[in-house]
């Protein structure tokens, strides 16, 4: 029987526009269309540009320590992959200890650094201890005299100073700088710039005065920063041991 070759329905033999849809009529026979039929079904079909568009997927990374785990923070240095455990267990932090976690490696070179500030401060303050501490004795000689013949001599007083004074700048040479206001800075300039004598003379008489004072201050100083070079000290052999101990288990795992 022919069918309609617009819409496919069937037609009569004496029909020559069809019923349904108006076209002229087309006669295909009935073999030829399960043919045309069979040709579209295999035919791919094409996708749309909507079709073809894919969600991104995130890309996930490893630890750089530990590959089989993931990682959740990246080295605030470096940038490599950290996993949980390496970011609660860092050594060192970003925004002086409070920001993002230091990958191990980037530790190292820190503490490395760190202990040769250490020894350099604490060389230099060795000396400046020994020579400071021997014109500070010396000027504490002319005070015994005064004391023990009870009696005021200005020469004395004036070879005090003196040894004291220079005592106290040997001290002071090369100290780690204090962090101070802007606003106290400038002030500090302008009456420099403004009284240099004046200035000058009242920095020595203020150490003059409390020398023994600044002494004991710069010893104590002193110990602290020892104290703190052999905490950096142990760091660093952790830090030296950790990651032989990592690079050991990787080549195991090869």
């Amino acid at each position: 029987m022919p069918f309609c070759g617009q819409c496919g329905v069937k037609l009569g033999d004496d029909l020559n526009f069809c019923p349904s849809c108006g076209a002229k009529v087309v006669k295909i026979d009935s073999s030829s269309r399960e043919n045309s039929r069979q040709v579209l079904a295999e035919k791919p079909i094409r996708q749309t540009s909507r079709q073809n568009i894919q969600p991104q997927r995130q890309v996930a990374f490893g630890c750089s320590c530990h590959p089989n785990f993931p990682a959740v923070v990246r080295c605030g240095n470096c940038g490599i992959g950290m996993c949980k455990n390496c970011e609660e267990e860092a050594f060192f932090r970003s925004d002086n200890g409070t920001g993002q976690a230091i990958c191990d490696r980037c530790s190292l070179k820190m503490a490395e650094a760190n202990v040769k500030y250490d020894e350099k401060w604490l060389r230099k303050s060795r000396f400046k201890l020994i020579f400071g501490i021997f014109f500070i004795i010396l000027g504490a000689i002319p005070l015994v005299y005064m004391i023990t013949i009870r009696k005021r001599d200005l020469n004395s007083i004036f070879d005090l100073i003196i040894f004291w004074a220079v005592g106290c700048a040997i001290l002071s040479v090369g100290n780690r700088s204090k962090d101070s206001s802007v606003k106290s800075q400038v002030y500090d300039a302008i009456y420099d710039y403004n009284h240099p004598i004046m200035s000058m003379i009242i920095e020595v008489l203020i150490k003059a005065c409390f020398a023994p004072i600044y002494m004991l201050y710069e010893i104590i100083t002193h110990f602290r920063a020892r104290k703190e070079y052999k905490s950096d000290l142990k760091m660093l052999h952790t830090i030296q041991a950790k990651l032989m101990l990592m690079n050991a288990a990787k080549v195991s795992e090869k």
